[in-house]
């Protein structure tokens, strides 16, 4: 076998990749093949050969081993069939041999052809054999005799088949030939191949045959026609078989291909063989293939169901559950059974309910039980004893589940009873459905609960308030289940619905079954659902369809659960069936023709992408075409693979085709994937691919794409609610995507309520944190910092740190204070008190900066803000010192020192007005403007030494006082009344340039910033807030390795759809994206031109070129 199992790589699959590619295989190879093998058929289950050595060879398939021979041609064995408990072979020693299949011995040699034989049939209890020599053959296999002879063909008779009663033949003369079995005469002529036809195959009513003209064509067998031709072959068709699903044929070009015969399509091409395929055959389920490259190989087209029926179930089974490695079952006659799921063997009875035990749900070393004798009971798994019993339900108890340390039961006396399980009394009692309870699920902070009057109901199990119903089912609401964050319901009405928790809306149906559903679960990102139909389907809740059905219950599918292997079924058929759910190249059950395709576009640069391959994944690693692409940074590929619905998934070692591209740093494929999150309209598959996010949510910052704004607003999810609130906006952190945020205490009002829709890591002080912060620090997209996302985030942030910031603004405030009490105090005393406490506050300024400085390390000296805060700090120090040893000498006089100390300190002194939002956005103002004046001031600054010079050809000065006069001039200081004509002349140029340009230009430059500033204004007060988070998270390096994945929520007050400001915001992000469409289209247009002029050249030359011949 050529297989290298995938399970033994245990190395990061990311190096493995490639490796892995190599090893992708859909067949084995059976060892010590015979040369160029022809012809096949089975017995029993082995596979029987023939080959040109001579030999007739017998194969077990599973264990690829060889049993046994047959051996007495003295030519290749060219055909091989059974009949009447014979093997019989044709050859090219121009004989066909009777063999026992019990003992192994020849038992007859029928002669008669002249040439080899080259096929063999059985019809009509006659074998009938195809020569060289034109001719078909009758023999009857019990008198050894030749009984009839067939002639019509002008060529080699290379291929017969049945169909209807009817004897097909196929021949070198290009025609195919159809005999009646009564008159053994010939009763119609196929004609239409255009070189000799080799193979033949029945599907249903139709004839297929393959020819040396490659193609293979379909008649009609009533009416004589032909119907289709399937054109794919290279070369000679040399066999043919129908399987379930395909039609198979097999080629000189060396490949194996499989048709659909509804659509007339190709589906794979099988192309591991290295020479020409010669026969075809199906045996225990598997495709094999003979080649001339001396292989057989069996070929692997699909992974069928996996199932195991547990023995020992002698009723209808109810409910399932699984529990510390075992597995229970609840039956009608009222016992419990406990299953080893691995040994597949009873390990338990459990015995007390005197009725059908219709629910099961476990927790810890302990199981609760629900019967129609209208108790619970509460058993020891490991002891296997029951412990309790819980009564008070004047019905039927129909459903269990756990929640918060409360075991929920529901009941067909309409109620919904809370027990604690420590104490083991019944603690609440919850009413509101009109009918009996039938299902109950504890989702995140909710219990849930599904009822026979057609409704879902959420309750708080706090307060015992019933907080929302959901309705959209039309029967019963039989079983509940959670998938993706989101709830699924399955109901009699034979539907499946998908529903929001969060918005409280219906999000999907999901429509297949033909009766009711009885049980819905969830596995490997696929929902489960068990009907009254008898089958069990898996689901895409992406693409809301089927992707498996499994048939293999007699009777309604009442029950499911699931263990790390097993998806688990019970039925009314008194059969419980554990069904494989890990499959080598798949997640369920179905075909695994999409890992050629898989392969070939992996290894090639082929554009032609087949959506075959969206259901294969390696397995054990979870890598799917999407990894690959994303490593091989195939951007196109990738793109056309999402938008084909591709199941984004994470790999064993939790890496996703998005944490693949930023690692290998393919920024093209990176932008695929955040245009495609960004830009999915399918809510339920981009919040799939949002909560897969949480790690890499700090790099995808870091891009700086164009699409960040679009992936942050898609990553929150925001509705308008009618909620008692008393104080807003709050901001909540919970470890679950639910919360309700009620306050019963105060008036309802419109509130907007959001919620992340991926838990990631925003703990103070983590490595995460700190990288997510810097890397919205250092983004460019207004639309990132603007979303509900950041903004949540951030405020979140502010609220946790603000007095933290209002003690840091207070001390820096009072050390502007303490230094203008130092300056303008009139007495020695006084100031030496200051002074002392000056050095004190700057003290605590030091810590802060040295814990900075130790958290950081060398990336503390890659912000120039810290230079300037030791610069501050250090001065601050000097300057106390100076002034106390000196008495306040250097002070009220002309002192660098105290000048360059009061300077920082009054700047530093600003940051209190960053804590104050009417003032907030003015700091950032100062900044930007400062920043945008930078190039005025540089020409400025020529255009004053300019005049300076100008001036000094004029008056007699040193360059300084030269400069001053010109300075004077900018200030309207300047006394003119000594200046002679030509000096009138320079003061009005100099006036009309610097004061009127010049001055001019300035305002514009500022009122410009100020514009920017207004309608940035939710982006500069970001950035300013982020600032400040950042430089205290920074502080906190005892958490720099701690993790806590959570959900962020905001509830703010409802302010109608659209604010101007945000009209603005989303008309900034339309200039900005129309100037990018505009760069690509001046872009391309450029490579257009460049094509079209070194095509121009080509065709000059090729022109020229003519001219001289």
């Amino acid at each position: 076998c050529d297989y290298a199992p995938l399970e033994d790589r245990e190395e990061a699959f990311i190096e493995d990749i490639d490796w892995m590619l190599d090893n992708l295989r859909l067949s084995e190879v059976i060892e010590g093949c015979p040369k160029n093998v022809r012809c096949f058929t089975t017995i029993d289950g082995y596979l029987v050969s023939g080959s040109d050595d001579n030999s007739i060879r017998l194969w077990n398939t599973q264990t690829k081993q060889q049993v046994g021979t047959f051996e007495g041609h003295t030519g290749g064995v060219r055909c091989l069939t059974t009949i009447n408990g014979y093997l019989a072979s044709g050859s090219e020693d121009k004989t066909v041999r009777l063999w026992s299949i019990e003992t192994r011995q020849e038992v007859a040699v029928l002669r008669g052809h002249t040439e080899r034989v080259r096929c063999l049939a059985v019809i009509e209890g006659y074998l009938v054999s195809g020569s060289k020599d034109n001719t078909i053959r009758l023999w009857n296999p019990e008198s050894k005799e030749e009984v009839g002879l067939l002639e019509g063909h002008t060529g080699d008779v290379n291929s017969l088949a049945v169909i209807d009663g009817y004897l097909a033949s196929a021949s070198e003369d290009c025609t195919v030939r159809l005999w009646s079995t009564q008159t053994w005469q010939q009763i119609a002529l196929f004609e239409g191949h255009t070189n000799g036809v080799e193979s033949l195959a029945v599907v249903k009513d139709s004839l297929v045959s393959g020819s040396k003209d490659k193609t293979i064509r379909i008649w009609s067998v009533k009416t004589g026609q032909q119907l289709d031709i399937l054109r794919g072959h290279t070369d000679n068709v040399n066999c043919l078989i129908k399987t379930d699903e395909y039609l198979v044929s097999g080629s000189k070009d060396k490949t194996i291909k499989l048709w659909n015969l509804h659509t007339k399509e190709e589906v794979a091409t099988l192309e591991e063989h290295t020479d020409s395929i010669k026969c075809l055959a199906i045996t225990n389920g598997h495709l094999v293939s003979g080649s001339k490259d001396n292989t057989i190989r069996v070929w692997s087209t699909s992974e069928k169901e996996k199932s195991t029926t547990l023995e020992g179930c002698f009723d209808s089974v109810r409910c399932l559950a699984a529990t510390l490695g075992y597995l229970a079952s609840g039956f009608d006659n009222g016992i419990i059974k406990l299953w080893n799921p691995k040994s597949k063997q009873e390990v338990a009875v459990l015995k007390g309910h005197t009725s059908n035990v219709l629910s099961l749900t476990a927790f810890g070393e302990y199981l609760a039980s629900g019967s129609s004798d209208n108790t619970i009971r509460l058993w020891n798994t490991s002891t296997k004893e029951e412990v309790a019993v819980f009564e008070g339900h004047t019905g039927w108890v129909r459903s269990l589940t756990t929640i918060n340390g409360y075991l929920a039961s529901g009941s067909e006396d309409k109620t919904i009873r809370l027990w604690s399980i420590e104490s083991r009394q019944q603690v609440a009692v919850l009413e509101g459905h009109s009918e009996g309870v039938r299902c109950l699920k504890a989702i995140q902070g909710y219990l849930v609960s599904g009822s026979s009057d057609n409704t879902i109901r959420l309750w708080n199990i706090k307060t015992g308030h019933q907080v929302d119903v959901l309705e959209g089912h039309t029967d019963d609401v039989n079983s509940l289940t959670t998938i993706n964050g989101y709830l699924a319901s399955g109901s009699e009405d034979s539907t499946l619905r998908l529903w929001n928790v969060q918005t409280k809306q219906e999000v999907a149906i999901l429509e297949g079954h033909t009766e009711g559903v009885e049980c819905v679960a969830a596995m490997n990102e696929h929902l489960i659902s068990a009907s009254k139909d008898k089958t069990v389907r898996l689901w895409n809740i992406e693409t809301k369809r089927p992707v498996a059905i499994l048939e293999g219950h007699t009777d309604n599918v009442n029950c499911l659960t699931t263990t790390s292997e097993y998806l688990v079924s019970g039925s009314k058929d008194k059969t419980i069936r554990l069904t494989t759910m890990n499959y080598k190249y798949r997640l369920f059950p179905g075909s695994d023709l999409g890992i050629h395709h898989f392969k070939k576009l992996a290894n090639s640069s082929a554009l032609d992408y087949n959506k075959s391959i969206n259901e294969i994944t390696i397995m054990p690693q979870r890598i799917n075409i999407l990894h690959v692409l994303a490593r091989q940074g195939k951007e196109k590929l990738l793109e056309k693979a999402l938008e084909e619905g591709c199941y984004f998934l994470e790999s064993r070692d939790r890496r996703t085709p998005l944490s693949i591209s930023l690692e290998k740093g393919n920024k093209r494929c990176t932008e695929v994937i955040l245009k495609y999150i960004g830009s999915l309209e399918n809510k339920v598959r981009q919040a799939k691919i949002l909560s897969l996010m949480h790690r890499d949510l700090p790099s995808v910052l870091e891009t700086n794409s164009i699409y960040l704004g679009s992936v942050c607003e898609a990553a929150t999810l925001s509705f308008v609610d009618f909620i008692r609130k008393s104080e807003l906006p709050q901001y909540v952190k919970t470890n679950t995507p639910v919360f309700n945020p009620s306050d019963y205490s105060s008036e309802l009002e419109d509130v907007r309520i959001g919620c992340t829709r991926l838990k990631f890591n925003f703990l103070e002080g983590s490595e995460s944190s700190l990288k997510l912060l810097k890397a919205l620090e250092s983004t460019g997209s207004s639309e990132c910092l603007c979303s509900d996302l950041v903004q949540t985030l951030v405020s979140y942030k502010w609220n946790k740190f603000k007095l933290l910031f209002w003690i840091l603004a207070f001390l820096n405030l009072l050390n502007v204070l303490l230094i203008m009490g130092i300056t303008f105090s009139d007495t020695t005393s006084t100031r030496q008190l200051l002074a002392r406490v000056f050095l004190c506050n700057n003290s605590f300024f030091t810590l802060f900066e040295a814990i900075q400085l130790f958290s950081l390390k060398l990336r503390y000296f890659y912000s120039t803000k810290n230079y300037l805060d030791l610069l501050r700090i250090l001065l601050g120090y000097l300057w106390g010192v100076v002034s106390l040893s000196s008495e306040f000498s250097n002070l009220n006089s002309t002192s660098i020192l105290t000048l360059v100390t009061s300077l920082l300190f009054w700047v530093e002194g600003v940051s209190a007005f960053k804590l104050i939002e009417s003032t907030r956005y003015y700091t950032w103002l100062i900044r930007e403007v400062i920043k945008d004046i930078r190039g005025f001031l540089g020409i400025l600054v020529y255009f004053v030494v300019a005049y300076c010079s100008i001036i000094g050809t004029s008056i007699s000065s040193s360059f300084l006082e030269t400069f001053k006069t010109s300075y004077d001039l900018l200030l309207g200081e300047l006394d003119r009344s000594d200046f002679d004509d030509i000096q009138w002349v320079i003061f009005v140029l100099g006036s009309l340039l610097n004061l009127i340009i010049m001055l001019n230009l300035l305002i514009s430059i500022i009122s410009e910033s100020f514009a920017k500033i207004v309608s940035e204004r939710k982006e500069s007060d970001t950035r300013i807030r982020l600032e400040l988070i950042i430089e205290v998270e920074n502080c906190l390096f005892w958490k720099r390795n701690q993790e806590e994945l959570a959900y962020l929520w905001f509830i703010e007050d409802y302010q109608g759809e659209e604010t101007t400001q945000e009209l603005e915001i989303k008309f900034n992000k339309l200039c900005k994206e129309t100037q990018v469409i505009k760069n690509k289209i001046e872009e391309n247009s450029r490579k257009v031109n460049q094509k079209v002029e070194e095509n121009s050249k080509k065709l000059e030359a090729i022109m020229q070129l003519l001219k001289q011949s």
